[in-house]
């Protein structure tokens, strides 16, 4: 896909900023995370993740990323049947 040329690189790029953005928020509520103190959303993701074993956070993760992968063709699909690449 990427030697393609077309918008969906714009797209793939934007997806790249967004995650490393979520991922350094999540990284700075872990440094200063209180359980019994729930600030935002932040902080119930991390209350529900210290829940489940490592196991089923591998899988919740691995499936999440499948998911991602199935949204990405989806939009490529649309995108090309409507002509937007």
């Amino acid at each position: 896909m990427k030697f393609l040329p077309g918008s969906h690189h714009t797209i793939f790029k934007n997806l790249r900023l967004l995650k490393s953005f979520v991922k350094e928020k999540i990284d700075k509520h872990k440094e200063d995370w209180n359980p019994s103190e729930s600030r935002d959303i932040i902080d119930s993701y991390l209350q529900e993740m210290a829940k489940v074993s490592k196991e089923e956070q591998t899988l919740l993760q691995q499936g999440l990323e499948i998911r991602r992968d199935e949204k990405q063709a989806q939009i490529l699909h649309l995108s090309c049947l409507y002509g937007h690449l």
